[in-house]
């Protein structure tokens, strides 16, 4: 008895003190037979309320993310599962959560509950959402960097052999933006890329692809299904775009691009 209670002693201080959420499920009667306290603040739900009703726990899934719970769930008694989905908290506020489950036997062999491991991984998947926007997209303009317009390039270079559609890409370099860089200033360098940026947007449809390469090099990838002369009527519709004069720090500055 006091080996029991020794061992109960430790599970509740190690479910109770852990930031992960630890549940199992009691496959027979289909209910919750345990939840650690941190489903309290993985769910934003009290413990009454998740033990009143366990499908709360399944209310706090986001309803996009459901129905791959469901199917989680089903298959676990096999050989369990790892998920990763988004919880919704009463005030609305959306967390990102790893399931882990797998099933618990008994002597026989037959799956009888379910435990799982559930942890709060919000802020691991901002991190890498962080760094897979650095990794293709422009630090100072927000635009797809090199590697990504490489990458839609060849994605659309595929579609239009398949379609038989006509692709064009324009490459732009601003003339002597060096000169304005010493000049005016790198800060005026800088708002003057990203008004380049503006007004090349404004002139593209929602299937083009716009891109700073680097420095003063911009790069848009167009398709046309079947008239090659939207692609020359949108160069031209660039070039007079950045031919417009632009107030910068109280200066006006008149561009001209190759």
């Amino acid at each position: 008895e006091q080996a029991l209670q020794e061992s109960e002693e430790q599970f509740r201080q190690l479910a109770n003190n852990i930031p992960q959420a630890f549940w199992i499920t009691n496959l027979g009667r289909r209910e919750t037979t345990y939840l650690s306290p941190a489903a309290a603040g993985l769910t934003g739900r009290s413990m009454e309320d998740l033990y009143r009703d366990p499908r709360n726990l399944i209310r706090s899934v986001h309803k996009d993310d459901r129905r791959g719970v469901y199917e989680a769930r089903k298959r676990a008694i096999q050989g369990g599962y790892d998920l990763t989905y988004r919880v919704v908290k009463p005030d609305g506020s959306i967390r990102w959560v790893h399931d882990r489950a797998f099933p618990v036997r008994d002597a026989a062999g037959k799956a009888y509950r379910i435990a799982g491991i559930a942890e709060d991984i919000t802020d691991r998947k901002a991190a890498e959402e962080r760094l897979l926007h650095l990794a293709h997209y422009d630090v100072l303009t927000s635009l797809p960097n090199r590697v990504l317009f490489y990458d839609r390039l060849g994605q659309t270079l595929a579609q239009a052999k398949r379609n038989q559609w006509i692709v064009g890409v324009l490459f732009i370099d601003i003339d002597r933006f060096k000169n304005v860089n010493k000049s005016l200033g790198l800060s005026i360098g800088d708002s003057m890329l990203l008004t380049i940026a503006r007004r090349l947007a404004r002139h593209l449809n929602a299937q083009d692809t716009l891109a700073r390469l680097g420095g003063d090099q911009y790069a848009i990838l167009m398709i046309s299904e079947t008239d090659p002369r939207q692609i020359a009527m949108l160069a031209e519709r660039v070039r007079r775009a950045l031919r417009t004069p632009m107030k910068l720090s109280g200066k006006e500055i008149v561009l001209t691009a190759s």
